[in-house]
């Protein structure tokens, strides 16, 4: 898709989404938006308006899919907070990144701003043993499918390199990459970790396993069940 091409289909979801909600504002977003889509990239597009109820809807503009969020400000500031404690700020990466159209009013100015404070700065502390462990618990359940279903397995073992980008940003203090990029964020890191994606990519069935071990050994300093303890989460007694 050319520039002026991606600007027509911008434009055209833009002036939808006005004549449908009659919005406080109007934000775009994504890959296609950031100049890193594909040719399968699709529109996301928050709309925020005065009414309180949300919906999602999908459509395609000219043959581009979009996938459109309608929230009153309140939910959105809901999804900000929450998303954030959760570790995957996705509305706070959409507004943060995204374009606002003309004819916004203050408040979606204000809500974007909002998005881009959270993004910058990053997750909230994690529990560095129970991070670690939520990924090689992962692997000890595509240990316990070695030899018994060939297909379980490597689906647990393509979950585990997902996981485990997610659970290294994390401990670093970093926001973590999102699923369809995290193998690339891995690869990434050092020669380690990409000579071991490469090597589980070329394995046959029975050799699949020991190089994400090794990657989460590498990365993580564990590769299977270890003892740890959670801190006390006060609980109600009544």
């Amino acid at each position: 898709m050319t520039p002026d091409e991606l600007e027509a289909r911008i434009q055209e979801v833009t002036a939808w989404a006005v004549a449908t909600y009659d919005p406080l504002g109007v934000v775009v977003c994504g890959s296609l938006v950031r100049g890193e889509g594909c040719p399968h990239s699709d529109l996301d597009v928050v709309v925020v308006h005065r009414l309180p109820w949300r919906l999602r809807e999908q459509r395609r503009f000219t043959g581009v899919p979009a996938e459109i969020f309608v929230n009153p400000p309140a939910t959105v500031r809901r999804y900000l907070r929450a998303e954030a404690a959760s570790g995957r700020p996705s509305m706070a990466h959409m507004l943060a990144h995204g374009r606002i159209m003309p004819g916004a009013d203050a408040e979606v100015v204000a809500l974007v701003e909002e998005a881009r404070r959270c993004w910058e700065e990053g997750p909230p502390p994690v529990d560095g043993d129970a991070t670690r462990y939520g990924v090689v618990d992962l692997l000890d359940d595509a240990r316990d499918l070695r030899g018994v279903d060939e297909l379980g397995e490597w689906v647990l073992l393509s979950r585990v390199l997902v996981e485990l980008a997610a659970a290294v940003a994390r401990l670093e203090g970093r926001w973590p990459p999102s699923r369809k990029r995290a193998v690339g964020w891995l690869r990434s890191r050092d020669a380690t970790c990409a000579a071991l994606i490469d090597a589980f990519a070329a394995a046959p069935p029975a050799g699949r396993l020991e190089p994400v071990a090794a990657l989460c050994r590498h990365l993580l300093g564990v590769d299977t069940f270890f003892a740890w303890r959670s801190a006390p989460d006060p609980q109600e007694t009544s």
